[in-house]
C-alpha cells in the first residue's frame, strides 16, 4: 500500500498505451512533467488514468526514482508523442474506478500531474473500495 502521508502523483495513458504500461509497469509523461517525475522516489504513490475510458487505475507505488528514459522505445505505437519522463511501478492489488472524472474533477483536464496530499489520500481511500481490476485478464 503506498504511504499516505506523501504526495502522490497522477499519470496519463490512453487505449494505446494502456497495455504496455502494465506490461512493462513503466509510466511516462512527456518532456513537460519532467521537472515533477524528477522528483518522485521509491515508494511514492502513483495512478494512472486512461483519458479515452476515464477509468483510474490504482494504486501504485513507485519502484524507481523518476528517471530519463528508462526505456526509450516505451510507446512506440503513438510516435510522434514522446514520454521520457519515466518512472518503474508495482502494485499489490490493482483497482479500476471507472467514470472517475465525476468523482474528481480535477481529472477532467487530463494535464495534471503532482496530486495534494488530500487528492492522494482521498484516491488511494477510494481505490481500495473500488473493483479488482485483473491486468492479466486484460491483456489478452
Amino acid at each position: 500500500m503506498p504511504d499516505q502521508n506523501v504526495e502522490g502523483y497522477l499519470f496519463l495513458c490512453g487505449n494505446r498505451t494502456q497495455t504496455e504500461c502494465f506490461q512493462k509497469k513503466l509510466f511516462g509523461l512527456t518532456r513537460k512533467y519532467w521537472g515533477w517525475v524528477e522528483q518522485i522516489r521509491i515508494g511514492t504513490p502513483l495512478f494512472l488514468y486512461n483519458i479515452d475510458s476515464k477509468t483510474l487505475f490504482g494504486s501504485f507505488r513507485a519502484r524507481s526514482q523518476g528517471k530519463w528514459n528508462i526505456d526509450p522505445a516505451a510507446w512506440e505505437n503513438v510516435r510522434p508523442l514522446v514520454f521520457p519522463a519515466q518512472v518503474l511501478v508495482n502494485w499489490d492489488k490493482l483497482h479500476e474506478i471507472k467514470a472517475a472524472y465525476k468523482r474528481w474533477g480535477f481529472l477532467r483536464d487530463g494535464n495534471l500531474c503532482k496530486l495534494t496530499l488530500e487528492q492522494t489520500n482521498a484516491l488511494i481511500d477510494a481505490l481500495e473500495e473500488a473493483p479488482l481490476y485483473d491486468v492479466q485478464m486484460r491483456a489478452h
